[in-house]
């Protein structure tokens, strides 16, 4: 007899020292309305982490030994201080605890929280949005009942994913610019506001300069170079929504790419595309931008990017929904793990470990690196790699991927000599002489 539906299962189990997701559990989720984490064809394969400290005492069920990683140790002391949380509204000590909940809803890894937090440390961050004429297209994203999104409407909608994330921490200044209509949504958070006013209020804000229907052209290439001059001395974070060619064609694109790649402090200004139409072609050029530019990247949908991430990683990797969208938020700020998901090498041990939360067992990494080989084995001949014999050094390697020797030198022959990440200067407003189609995640 079925369990009733409001007793699930142990949601973890653990086969040949190696845990996973119960198929009983998710089962019980399928039965009670509640989306499984991973599709079909990730279930009984990919590494389950946790989101929550629930998970984690469920986790310590089929495994005692299990020990968060050293990026969630470090969040809970973060999340833990009581200024943190009289900053939020939030009563003293409960700070994780809020986090967890919000987490747990998006099904993040609870490891990605380390990156959040990163945020924390710039002083702004602004959004430009593409309200030109052609925005009003339908895209292949959907609303919960079917109904097809606007392109406008999914701009929308995933700037509310972000602002409902962000508002479980500090947040810096908040700028919402669009590139015609000349309304400003600028957000100061204030001391003591908890979560859910913050979103409240501005979502409100968002609602009411979203109600005007998109109009007008793109002028891309001067609102760019606006935002790049707007924040002198500070560490900003720019988010730029958009579904096509800027006013100019060509040429505004080539400068685009130039003033990009040639920005001060990098480190201090990432910069994310995030692409609203199902027309590939029409945000080519994003993806050719963050092929040559430092801190930048360029993300699409949920589900293609999840068809890139497997394809390279293999489908023992969690690119889950909440990956996705911690990856969004954050990923340009992060080359050396994040920034790498898309990339045909393997993580290391120690990278996989910290993004997902978990110390994992040696087997553990072994599973994944083994569906990596999988992956691997049906790249063209070009992309593959001799990986399987330097397995030992990516299990111990203290450090992400990029910082190996024969990473670095499997970056050079894919990449070429004139770009190898982006530690070498590229040629100013020069395409690749071959684009890398498996490298267009978020600028590798």
């Amino acid at each position: 007899m079925d369990p009733p539906a409001y007793s699930p299962p142990q949601k973890y189990i653990k086969i040949n020292g190696i845990t996973k997701l119960n198929p009983a559990y998710i089962q019980w989720q399928e039965r009670n309305g509640q989306q499984p984490i991973f599709g079909k064809d990730q279930q009984g394969i990919a590494i389950p982490y946790i989101s929550t400290l629930k998970d984690y005492e469920d986790y310590n069920k089929v495994d005692a030994s299990a020990q968060f990683s050293e990026s969630v140790q470090a969040s809970m002391e973060i999340a833990g201080d009581e200024q943190f949380c009289k900053n939020l509204g939030l009563n003293p000590g409960s700070g994780l605890d809020q986090l967890s909940i919000i987490f747990g809803k998006y099904e993040i890894p609870l490891g990605l929280l380390s990156k959040l937090f990163e945020l924390q440390t710039f002083d702004t961050m602004e959004f430009l949005i593409d309200d030109s004429g052609s925005m009003i297209c339908n895209t292949d994203s959907q609303f919960p009942n079917g109904k097809k999104m606007t392109r406008f409407e999914e701009a929308k909608e995933r700037l509310m994913d972000i602002i409902k994330i962000i508002a479980y921490i500090q947040t810096p200044k908040i700028y919402i610019r669009f590139l015609n209509r000349h309304n400003v949504i600028q957000h100061e958070r204030q001391f003591g506001v908890k979560p859910e006013t913050f979103i409240a209020d501005i979502g409100q804000e968002i609602d009411r300069v979203f109600s005007k229907p998109p109009n007008g052209s793109t002028p891309f290439l001067e609102k760019i170079q606006e935002s790049l001059c707007r924040y002198p001395k500070q560490r900003a974070v720019r988010y730029f929504f958009g579904d096509g060619q800027p006013n100019g064609g060509q040429a505004a694109i080539d400068e685009i790419v130039k003033i990009i790649t040639n920005r001060q402090n990098p480190q201090d200004n990432p910069i994310t595309f995030v692409s609203c139409t199902s027309e590939d072609q029409d945000v080519e050029w994003m993806k050719d931008c963050e092929e040559w530019a430092p801190y930048c990247a360029e993300i699409d949908d949920y589900m293609s990017e999840k068809n890139e991430v497997l394809g390279d990683q293999g489908l023992a990797f969690p690119f889950s929904r909440g990956f996705y969208l911690l990856a969004l938020i954050v990923g340009a700020m992060n080359p050396e793990d994040l920034d790498a998901m898309d990339e045909s090498s393997p993580m290391t041990k120690f990278t996989l470990d910290n993004l997902l939360g978990m110390k994992y067992s040696r087997e553990e990494y072994r599973n994944y690196w083994q569906y990596f080989m999988l992956a691997q084995s049906k790249k063209p001949q070009k992309y593959k790699w001799d990986w399987e014999r330097h397995f030992e050094q990516f299990a111990t390697a203290q450090t992400s991927a990029c910082n190996l020797p024969i990473v670095k030198s499997y970056r050079q022959k894919v990449m070429g000599p004139s770009k190898t990440l982006f530690y070498s200067t590229p040629r100013l407003g020069v395409k690749p002489k071959q684009k890398n189609k498996f490298l267009s995640f978020l600028g590798l």
